[in-house]
């Protein structure tokens, strides 16, 4: 069913933000594969399962790709974020482009082209929100874009 309502909500042009488990459903749904486990898959990665620790603690750096969505909401290139994830996007889905990436080239978030709000982080911001104004940012963002007037087909 949720990779049902993800291929509909994209085709619908809706806007969507996905959070860790949404981020893959999104990326499954539109064509693209995971890694099923990073610590078999890949056990070079830095740490990305962290269950264990308080929900904001900041497990690993990002990198941001310039000129993406993501970049622009954030005003940095470079940020610290939490991490609770075993799974990762392995091959990104034709329809979605990398915005950002952890140290170890895991990608951490995708966004969509074109003129609708498409943007998907494999972290946590809403338990980053009480110290990190760049999260609040990303949720106004999704609001704005959500509360736009849209054409009815």
């Amino acid at each position: 069913m949720e990779l049902a309502l993800a291929r509909w909500a994209h085709q619908d042009g809706l806007p969507i933000l996905a959070i860790c488990r949404s981020l893959q459903v999104l990326n499954v749904a539109l064509g693209g594969t995971l890694y099923q486990d990073i610590a078999s898959q890949l056990p070079r990665a830095v740490e990305h399962d962290c269950q264990d620790r308080p929900r904001p603690y900041l497990a690993h750096q990002i990198e941001i790709e310039p000129q993406t969505y993501l970049a622009e909401i954030f005003g940095v290139s470079r940020m610290d974020v939490n991490s609770r994830h075993h799974q990762a996007v392995k091959e990104v889905a034709s329809d979605l482009s990398v915005s950002a990436k952890a140290p170890d080239e895991i990608i951490e978030a995708l966004e969509g082209p074109g003129p609708s709000f498409v943007l998907a982080v494999q972290f946590h911001p809403e338990n980053l929100l009480r110290n990190d104004q760049r999260m609040q940012r990303l949720f106004g963002s999704f609001v704005e874009a959500a509360s736009a007037p849209r054409a009815i087909l």
